[in-house]
């Protein structure tokens, strides 16, 4: 697990950055093989997701409260293709190019990926959105799985 520089195309890593938190099984949910990780030598939950992948499809954090809160999938090529996040209000700010939607605190959020024309791993624009349907199907199960909390857009408010 590590970013583009330790990755070696079909042989892992040169040094592995990040390593299993072992507080948490690693589980296949929809197909979907998860786990938790976290950086080397960071006890307070600050360091974020790898970039590449080396056997699961997602990797998930656990923040400084204890809580999961934020996820990662990995394509077949085992770059981040999506991020999740939801431990924080979002604002897509319109100063910064963005279109104005706020997500709230607990609400699931996704930043796209893609490759540039150089291969460098990039987050996809600067405005976040919510969970489509078909992503929810894909991976809601898994993500509830690891923090029960999470809402989506179509979650119902419970009275």
């Amino acid at each position: 697990m590590g970013n583009q520089r330790q990755f070696i195309r079909g042989k892992g890593f040169s040094i592995s950055l990040y390593e299993t938190d072992e507080k948490y099984a690693s589980v296949t949910i929809n197909g979907i093989t998860a786990k938790v990780v976290r950086k080397k030598g960071d006890n307070n939950g600050q360091g974020g997701l790898p970039t590449y992948t080396n056997t699961s499809n997602m990797y998930f954090k656990e923040g400084h409260n204890g809580d999961i809160i934020q996820g990662a999938y990995y394509g077949k090529d085992r770059k981040i293709r999506i991020s999740f996040d939801w431990a924080h209000e979002h604002y897509n700010d319109p100063k910064k190019g963005g279109n104005g939607k706020r997500f709230e605190k607990g609400v699931v959020h996704i930043h796209p990926y893609t490759t540039d024309e150089n291969g460098k791993v990039v987050r996809k624009g600067i405005n976040a959105r919510l969970m489509t349907d078909n992503e929810i199907k894909k991976f809601g199960a898994i993500i509830k799985f690891f923090n029960p909390n999470v809402k989506f857009k179509n979650d119902k408010k419970k009275k």
